[in-house]
């Protein structure tokens, strides 16, 4: 029979892998993908918060008017801010 001759041949003179393209390659897809990760979670968390603070402000805001009564206007009063509205816009036909 023949003698089969395997050349297993290392050679450990090159560089280690990570200097190698690909693995560079594979590390930046990596941290690009955990950057992505990071800003869009961030990005959701602000909505969020934004969202429960507007809806805490609002519940607020809401409960001061109705505990405020607000400023009693007197029905003579009323009048008289009625009548001036109608002065104004008599001013202001009269002027065109």
């Amino acid at each position: 029979m023949e003698d089969i001759n395997l050349n297993i041949d290392i050679d450990y003179s090159s560089d280690p892998f990570y200097t190698e393209i690909w693995f560079l390659i594979v590390i930046a897809v990596l941290l690009l993908f955990l950057l992505v990760l990071l800003i869009r979670g961030g990005k959701r968390n602000r909505i969020k918060q934004k969202m429960d603070d507007g809806a805490k402000e609002s519940a607020i805001s809401t409960e001061d008017i109705r505990e405020s009564k607000g400023p009693s206007i007197s029905e003579e009063e009323t009048d008289i801010f009625r009548e001036s509205i109608k002065d104004k816009a008599g001013q202001a036909g009269e002027e065109d």
